[in-house]
């Protein structure tokens, strides 16, 4: 099967069920699902058999043989389910890896500019989910586990040197920033996909742009982390981070970031 084959049979599931998909993972879905249905086939877990005659595009094994679905829209359900994957070889790494090299990330960016005020920015704790799952994950990005209970988390990561926190939007928990001059904004360190938490600071459409376009508040992340004359190129989600320029949301001043 090629590859533009089996990206369109999974794009065309995802677009019928992701209405079913809570929020903050239907932001990455549509890059999240197509990557793991490249992964599982590239990797000999599903075949041109499983996906066309099964409907199972990740390889979902029952007894013997291939899981029946009745369509690939309850497979990609199933999916869900399992809490995205469950594959411990499927790296968040790996994910960005298959993600860029098949801009994938075009998907997720279509269907957020889909919804009604996609550019309206809410406060952290107004985007936080009643329950959130927190990933541990080792130096090397391989999940150690995932938990509903933050606390345990915290001792998982306690207990494995290097290891890392992300809550279901991706976000890092418990990094150690410094505040900047000015109460505004909070950053780590000046790299591509770092975390930047804004508060009031001041967008700018277009590198030149003297004027702000609007106000932001909530986190966001470097593009390339490049000093492009008092200003940095930011962007919603770490994955974009040296992908396609067009996920490029603006840029704010160098000024107000601590170095």
């Amino acid at each position: 099967m090629r590859r533009s084959e089996l990206i369109h049979i999974v794009k065309d599931g995802v677009d019928k069920t992701i209405t079913k998909i809570e929020t903050s993972a239907a932001l990455t879905f549509y890059s999240n699902t197509i990557a793991y249905a490249i992964y599982c086939y590239d990797n000999d877990k599903s075949t041109d058999a499983s996906i066309k005659n099964n409907n199972n595009i990740f390889g979902y094994k029952a007894g013997k043989g291939f899981m029946e679905y009745n369509s690939i829209e309850e497979c990609i359900l199933d999916y869900y389910s399992r809490t995205r994957t469950d594959d411990i070889d499927f790296t968040r790494a790996k994910y960005e890896q298959i993600a860029k090299a098949n801009n994938l990330y075009r998907f997720d960016k279509a269907y957020i500019e889909s919804k009604p005020g996609h550019i309206i920015d809410i406060d952290d704790e107004k985007k936080k989910p009643d329950f959130d799952v927190y990933t541990v994950r080792d130096t090397d990005e391989t999940p150690i586990t995932k938990t509903g209970d933050l606390e345990e988390a915290r001792t998982v990561a306690s207990e494995n040197k290097g290891a890392v926190i992300t809550n279901s939007r991706g976000v890092t928990i418990d990094a150690v920033v410094k505040p900047t001059g000015s109460d505004s904004i909070i950053s780590l360190i000046l790299k591509p996909g770092a975390p930047v938490i804004c508060n009031g600071i001041n967008l700018y459409y277009h590198l030149k742009d003297n004027k702000p376009g609007r106000v932001i508040d909530g986190t966001y992340y470097l593009y390339d982390g490049k000093d492009l004359g008092d200003r940095y190129a930011i962007c919603t989600k770490s994955e974009f981070a040296l992908g396609d320029p067009s996920m490029i949301m603006g840029y704010i001043k160098l000024s107000d970031i601590q170095k």
